[in-house]
């Protein structure tokens, strides 16, 4: 059972994580865009 959820867990986790942290480095990019256009 723990195998299980470590198989299952893990790779969401990270998946979550990843999406995450893309959002947030993709927010971060228009900020200094937007702020460059101005």
């Amino acid at each position: 059972m723990r195998m299980f959820t470590e198989l299952i867990l893990i790779p969401l986790i990270v998946n979550v994580l990843s999406e995450v942290i893309a959002e947030w480095l993709v927010s971060k990019a228009k900020d200094k865009r937007d702020k460059l256009n101005k």
